[in-house]
């Protein structure tokens, strides 16, 4: 082995160390099924985040979300026409607990779908979690390595369609909860929820 990836193996060891033993905020959100795998054969799949059926959120994946949130109410006002001078949107904490919780449904089930296994949309998570909305809209990225490359993503779509970019610049939606959960296969699942 050579000194020089010798020398990288053990930089990252020492960051991955210090990563572990660094304290933060941590937040528990109760997962409501089995993990199960994506992978034949089935069990759990056991991930660094989820602990004994519970999901550990930290601070770091509550920043994201946030970050995204100012994202999607900079390309709002960004697009005055498209989006009509929609007011920015307003933070949803309820909504945001049910984007984190389907976001790790995502995760840890391995599928990829406005609808659950069991056929739930967003409309039928957030009512069964409480949330009163008169009008919702879900968007998915996965895969992508930050909120910044899913909002790009999201906005390199057709303008004036009912579509990802539709949902962030629409007018008619006032509140917004965004679920960023780290996806074992790389990158974020991120879901944004949009409420009216």
């Amino acid at each position: 082995m050579s000194l020089v990836v010798f020398l990288v193996l053990l930089v990252a060891v020492v960051m991955l160390v210090a990563l572990v033993k660094t304290t933060m905020d941590i937040f528990i959100v109760r997962t409501q099924h089995e993990h199960s795998s994506a992978r034949s054969g089935g069990g759990p799949m056991r991930l660094p985040w989820v602990r004994d059926g519970y999901a550990v959120w930290d601070h770091r994946l509550g920043q994201l979300e946030r970050r995204m949130l100012e994202l999607t109410n900079l390309e709002r006002q960004r697009h005055p026409v498209e989006s009509r001078r929609a007011k920015p949107l307003v933070w949803h904490e309820g909504a945001a607990q049910v984007a984190r919780q389907f976001g790790l449904d995502l995760a840890t089930r391995g599928y990829f779908s406005h609808y659950s296994p069991e056929g739930e949309d967003a409309a039928a998570r957030l009512t069964k979690s409480g949330v009163y909305f008169t009008a919702v809209a879900e968007n998915l990225a996965r895969g992508y390595p930050s909120v910044e490359s899913s909002t790009a993503a999201f906005m390199d779509e057709p303008r004036f369609q009912a579509n990802h970019r539709g949902a962030i610049l629409s007018s008619q939606f006032t509140h917004a909860g965004v679920g960023v959960i780290p996806d074992p296969r790389g990158g974020l699942v991120v879901v944004q929820l949009f409420l009216r």
